[in-house]
């Protein structure tokens, strides 16, 4: 208990982006990958359509320090997660957690002993949440007694769509972002999608969003990636294995392929913040554009 209360505390990234950082490191099979988030006062809730869990995946959630994720034999990095921990930084915001991935249905209760660790298997009919159909594994977050998501309501519509250009695996993401609670029969709620497109060539990609807020917006970028050899001695004591690392470059441009002049965040897989960096590629007059290295 005392090595997850020590790394949950040290984890500076948010809640959020920890939930689509788990999300891109899991499996698909023949499926379009995408993640929904939905976000009420009085609960999230977390759909996936990964493949869904097997015997060793449940165990890997009763467990500390052990994990699937593993580096491929060229020392390329195929997870961006850490080992272990990932699914535990929802007991951050959460105080109990119901799991739902056919066929297996369970929950955790941070109010009982180990009860961030030791599974109680829920009957079906007894989960609090019905199960997507269009997703294979759902998760359920329930606030502490007294607390509420209300900020988390106002940090999930800040999520910058820009985060699918530097993702592996995931290529749609729905936000829901509800000001009531689950059963307010009146709630205001705001839907977010973003589609990632990428085109044939691979040389560019369009981030289709659509916000019932907003017009609907595509975003075209031209994307440039290189591949870097890690100094051995540079290599942090759980990045061991990790011979190579990726910089992608992705760069606003119109319809034509012609730069936009603005400022884009900087990312690290997940986006950090926009430092106004200005960086340009050698069409025309140049461009700003977003980073990402790992």
């Amino acid at each position: 208990m005392y090595r997850i209360a020590k790394d949950l505390n040290s984890t500076e990234t948010h809640f959020i982006l920890e939930c689509i950082q788990n999300a891109d490191d899991n499996q698909y099979i023949d499926v379009e990958p995408f993640l929904r988030i939905s976000v009420y006062r009085d609960r999230i809730r977390i759909d996936c359509n990964e493949k869904g869990f097997e015997p060793q995946d449940v165990k890997s959630l009763c467990s500390v320090g052990e994990s699937k994720k593993v580096i491929r034999e060229n020392g390329q990095r195929r997870y961006i997660g850490e080992k272990g921990i990932g699914f535990k930084s929802v007991f951050k915001v959460a105080e109990r957690v119901q799991i739902c991935s056919p066929p297996y249905f369970f929950e955790f209760d941070a109010r009982g002993e180990l009860g961030m660790i030791t599974p109680i298997w829920v009957p079906p009919e007894k989960l609090l949440l019905v199960p997507s159909r269009d997703s294979q594994t759902t998760i359920l977050l329930l606030p502490p007694s007294g607390k509420s998501y209300e900020r988390l309501i106002e940090d999930s519509e800040a999520i910058s769509p820009t985060l699918l250009l530097f993702l592996s695996k995931l290529r749609r993401m729905d936000l829901r972002i509800c000001t009531e609670n689950f059963r307010a029969p009146n709630s205001t709620t705001r839907e977010i999608s973003t589609t990632y497109l990428r085109d044939e060539q691979e040389e560019f990609a369009t981030l289709k969003v659509q916000d019932t807020h907003k017009p609907v917006r595509d975003r075209r970028y031209r994307l440039f990636n290189q591949t870097w050899e890690v100094s051995l001695l540079e290599v942090e004591e759980r990045r061991k294995g990790i011979k190579e690392t990726e910089v992608r470059l992705a760069f606003p441009v119109n319809a034509l392929g012609e730069p936009i002049q603005s400022t884009q965040p900087v990312h690290a897989f997940l986006p950090v913040r926009d430092f106004g960096f200005k960086v340009c590629y050698p069409i025309r007059n140049g461009l700003n554009g977003s980073i990402s290295s790992s």
